[in-house]
């Protein structure tokens, strides 16, 4: 059995005004409904492709491989500068053999995957406690500012 997939992604992400996330007269930071937002950047586009085989020949022996290269968007961040950081992309390999004995009352599965990932600039996890660092650096500065200022 072969299998094949091919997916394209396309996507861009609005950037902030900075004008607009400045101190005004009175030294404070505007809200978040006062923030406005700048044009889309630039397109990112990806191409995640899979292609696979597996083998039968004999009612219980299967060897099976897959291939796959993947790229994940960028999820909307951005470093220091105010520049988009672009998604990342990575390749797999998973191969191995199966064993279906006693009437396929058991299965034995050998494998072995094998994977790359970089460069690692976008993440898909929530809750990742560095997910977005900068942002949280920066909210805690401005915090801390206005605390002082008081």
């Amino acid at each position: 059995m072969l299998t094949f997939g091919y997916r394209k992604d396309s996507a861009k992400s609005a950037t902030l005004d900075a004008a607009s996330t400045r101190q005004d007269f009175s030294g404070l930071y505007p809200v978040l409904w006062d923030v406005t937002y700048a044009g889309y950047g630039k397109t990112q586009t990806g191409i995640n492709r899979n292609l696979g085989i597996v083998v039968r020949p004999l009612k219980w022996l299967s060897a099976f491989y897959n291939h796959s290269t993947s790229f994940d968007l960028n999820v909307g961040r951005f470093d220091p500068f105010g520049n988009e950081i672009v998604g990342a992309g990575g390749k797999g390999k998973d191969y191995g053999v199966r064993f279906d004995l006693w009437r396929d009352k058991i299965s034995l599965r050998v494998n072995k995957y094998e994977n790359t990932l970089g460069p690692q600039n976008a993440t898909n996890q929530i809750n990742d406690p560095a997910r977005n660092i900068i942002y949280n650096i920066e909210a805690r500065v401005l915090t801390l500012d206005l605390h002082a200022a008081q």
